[in-house]
């Protein structure tokens, strides 16, 4: 049984949902957009959000693109780059009062004059990107992350409220993750990295690191009506950059924070009661398999409970710059050994895990994509079903 919702409920999520693709079809109409360049944007603006965006961000966004696109935009910019007297390098090219001077002043000057011009753009180029960093890029990650914290807490009150109706004997539609909390914010996923070039990420400098945790990506691949939960801390919030990984800027300039899964609070003394009630109606478990005590708690009441073939087991994945699993996957397989649960060995690039009722095993290797939904599960909830 689904949770019981409000017509209107459902017409501000539906709402919230299509508010980047009515705003792309109203504003680029405004601004003289093609219509037939809006209609795939409105078309694919619902069906691939990125995890670290909410639609208010995604609007924005999508507001000054198209805004920046129009005709009169790329018009002014055009002008600004031929006609401002302002930049460093009409010193060279505009530099007439070189043109009387002597040739073997002229062979020091011109070298000096573009030496001076090229130094002058750097420290322009720095000081503008200072200003729209401070101006425009800090006070927009502020607002972006009071939406997200927004979406966090709306998660946080529909887990609770799943929560609550397990309790009370019925049988709402959600999936559950169960994982190490030491595992926190430190599960990176293959991430669209852009690198300075010659560079990697082993050694620090990364010009862009828009690596996500897999519990924010893994949220994030589940409807608002059949969402997974977790047990933990509301108000949980995953970093927007890779652990471990010097990003120009800084997350400390810019903390990008993205919302992860609905939380139920429980202390040490509650949560393995909470857990052994949500296991049972979920319709399908995510686990990350890894070999510690409160983890290896659940893996055992989940064999005894009979419910190994709803599960998902995560192979964490290793990025560069971030922890590696490899040895800590090597003990889980030992430790599941003894209850038959044979997992395939591990590999860097991270796989999602099905074994089915007849102790076979279905891998799924990781896709690449770092901004959009991670993996579509209703394949992972046919099998549960049909207990294969």
């Amino acid at each position: 049984m689904k949770i019981p919702r409000s017509a209107g409920s459902q017409v501000a999520v539906s709402g919230y949902l299509l508010l980047p693709s009515v705003m792309a079809l109203a504003f680029g109409s405004l601004l003289g957009v093609r219509f037939l360049y809006l209609v795939p944007v409105a078309v694919l603006a619902p069906l691939f959000p990125p995890v670290n965006l909410g639609s208010v961000a995604r609007t924005g966004l999508m507001a000054a693109v198209l805004t920046s696109v129009t005709h009169t935009a790329l018009l002014h910019a055009h002008v600004f780059l031929i006609y401002s007297p302002f930049l460093p390098w009409r010193l060279l090219f505009g530099a007439h009062w070189l043109t009387g001077l002597p040739l073997l002043i002229k062979l020091v000057a011109y070298p000096v004059a573009a030496a001076v011009a090229l130094m002058s753009g750097v420290i322009l180029g720095l000081f503008i990107g200072l200003l729209i960093s401070i101006f425009i890029g800090t006070p927009a990650i502020a607002l972006i992350n009071l939406e997200n914290l927004a979406r966090q807490h709306v998660r946080d009150r529909r887990a609770q409220r799943l929560g609550k109706l397990v309790r009370d004997g019925r049988a709402p539609a959600y999936s559950l993750y169960l994982r190490p909390f030491s595992t926190t914010d430190r599960l990176a996923t293959l991430a669209n990295v852009i690198l300075s070039p010659g560079t990697s990420l082993s050694t620090g400098m990364s010009v862009a690191n828009i690596q996500q945790d897999f519990e924010a990506k893994l949220a994030a691949s589940f409807p608002a009506h059949r969402p997974i939960i977790a047990v933990g801390a509301p108000g949980t919030m995953m970093c927007g950059f890779a652990k471990a990984v010097t990003t120009s800027p800084p997350p400390s300039f810019i903390p990008l924070e993205v919302p992860s899964t609905g939380k139920i609070p429980a202390t040490d003394e509650t949560w393995r009661d909470l857990v052994a009630n949500l296991v049972g109606p979920a319709e399908l478990i995510v686990v990350v398999p890894l070999d510690f005590p409160g983890t290896q708690w659940e893996i055992n009441l989940l064999h005894r409970a009979g419910l190994i073939h709803k599960c998902v087991f995560y192979m964490p994945a290793t990025m560069e710059g971030n922890d590696s699993y490899a040895a800590a996957w090597q003990g889980a397989m030992t430790a599941l050994a003894p209850l038959g649960l044979v997992l395939p060995d591990y590999t860097p690039r991270g796989a999602l895990i099905m074994i089915t009722r007849s102790g076979d095993v279905i891998a799924y290797k990781l896709p690449s994509l770092a901004l959009t939904r991670f993996v579509r599960f209703q394949q992972f909830r046919q099998h549960a079903r049909r207990g294969r």
